[in-house]
């Protein structure tokens, strides 16, 4: 389990006899949060596997780490199988138009949270380290 942490994230309480209220919370609200995800990872392979014509016992690979990045990219380049509409080829300005549109958003959002909203403190500095560092409450 050294390896892969993130399987037991309650580690610490094996050794004690009970485990208080709050723990249990946490662990609750980290599979409520997770269960989406799951459920969409699954949901997603499971229906690449039949397209690709794959056994779909191969979902279970979904739950084993770094076997899991291994068959989502062989799941990315293998072709379907079957009868498939043909997609129509994609034009490059409603390429441009989806890239344009997309970086308008963020850009908005950007702006929004540390302009106006002044809000960035917690959510900017949770997801980049070097902003711990030189972050002031």
């Amino acid at each position: 389990m050294g390896m892969f942490p993130y399987l037991d994230p309650l580690r610490e309480l094996h050794g004690m006899t009970g485990v208080i209220g709050v723990d249990w919370q946490y662990a609750l609200s980290m599979l409520s949060l997770a269960l989406p995800f799951i459920w969409i990872g699954t949901a997603m392979t499971s229906r690449r596997l039949r397209s690709a014509g794959l056994p779909l016992w191969v979902v279970i690979l979904f739950f084993i780490p770094i076997a899991n990045l291994v068959t989502l990219g062989a799941l990315c380049i293998l072709p379907e199988r079957g009868e498939v509409e043909p997609r129509r080829p994609v034009s490059a300005q409603s390429s441009i138009f989806a890239l344009v549109v997309a970086t308008s958003v963020c850009t908005f959002l950007v702006w929004l949270g540390t302009g106006p909203l002044m809000s960035y403190g917690l959510d900017y500095s949770s997801h980049c380290p070097s902003a711990w560092v030189s972050h002031r409450f």
